[in-house]
């Protein structure tokens, strides 16, 4: 009831899912009905992979003792699904977006050559098909501060005379270290390391311990003192990421799923602290922490120009709808995809 610092539910996105006729949809499944191996150092507006012939051409090299090739680990160079194709006639399932030549920035992340924006992994991919059958589709993490140090914390900030720099190094350091849990997905993988990264950023955003963008100030910018000077009562402010409300889109046969939105958000939360470091939730949140989540989720296309691991963490929420998508229509029996590399093995 109460997620963490990253959580994706994607079925419960998808049961908004809504049948209405896409302009272009017929085009776009036209275009690619010839699904040939094309040149991935070009860019095109919309590339198309099809996940059943890559899966066995991956699960062949491997059979052979070779290792894949970087156009199989990066997806051909896709950096945004703009759309999730079925093909009943030949079995193909495709993803399809904008694509081109990628480079590797200064934290060896593949991005988009000419947008900057990070190149779809292989490895994210797999991790959210085997997750949608393991774990129903929920993922996460949590960053968590421990229970006696949060006492300490209170305490502290409600009998400290210490201002400035003194009073925020003096808050950083009595509230320690604190602990990360990964749910749902392989702790050692890429997919596990852009969760808990976009989530640690954002945090420091948060409490303006890194530098953001003006159309997103911290909850510190935000927060009023009291009339006599003091901050207001100590609580535990908490922000997550979740999948958004975002209208994924079908034409009425439901072969062409078109992402049309943004698929990420914040939400906010403010705990109250007992006596012994217990949280207790409440199910809302002030003003300063409210309006951190407003800002970030209305301009995260800003802030992830900035700090690429946002787009990484969208490449990540897309390829849990597609999971989600694909395991929804393998049960109705729509598709036939046995994913015997790609999925959880037995």
């Amino acid at each position: 009831a109460f997620p963490a610092g990253v959580f994706v539910n994607s079925s419960g996105v998808l049961s908004k899912i809504r049948a209405r006729k896409i302009n272009g949809s017929t085009a776009v499944w036209r275009q690619s009905t010839e699904l040939r191996n094309r040149e991935t150092t070009w860019s095109s507006p919309l590339r198309k992979v099809s996940l059943t012939r890559l899966e066995r051409a991956a699960q062949l090299l491997t059979a052979q003792g070779q290792p894949l090739d970087e156009s199989m680990l990066n997806l051909a160079g896709l950096y945004s699904i703009t759309h999730l194709i079925f093909y009943p006639e030949t079995g193909d399932i495709v993803i399809a977006g904008p694509a081109g030549p990628w480079d590797f920035d200064a934290h060896h992340r593949p991005i988009h050559r000419q947008s900057g924006k990070p190149i779809l992994q292989l490895d994210d991919l797999v991790n959210c098909l085997r997750n949608v059958d393991s774990h129903g589709g929920k993922f996460g993490c949590s960053i968590t501060p421990r229970q006696e140090n949060l006492v300490a914390t209170k305490n502290f900030l409600a009998s400290t005379v210490l201002k400035g720099r003194q009073w925020s190094d003096k808050a950083r350091s009595t509230l320690g270290e604190q602990d990360i849990e990964v749910f749902g997905i392989p702790r050692g993988t890429h997919t596990a390391r852009v969760l808990v990264e976009a989530d640690y950023r954002m945090k420091l955003l948060g409490m303006g311990l890194e530098k953001s963008i003006p159309e997103i100030p911290s909850y510190m910018d935000r927060l009023k003192l009291k009339p006599n000077g003091t901050l207001p009562s100590f609580s535990v402010v908490r922000w997550w990421f979740t999948l958004n409300d975002q209208p994924v889109s079908t034409n009425p046969d439901e072969t062409v799923f078109t992402f049309d939105g943004p698929s990420v958000k914040v939400l906010s939360e403010n705990e109250f602290v007992s006596p012994d470091g217990e949280r207790i939730h409440t199910g809302k949140s002030d003003i300063p922490t409210r309006g951190f989540a407003r800002d970030f989720t209305a301009n995260f296309n800003a802030i992830a120009k900035k700090y690429p691991v946002y787009n990484q963490l969208k490449n990540i929420f897309d390829l849990a709808l597609v999971a989600e998508i694909v395991r929804q229509k393998n049960a109705t029996g729509k598709i036939s995809w046995d994913q015997t590399f790609f999925g959880t093995p037995r």
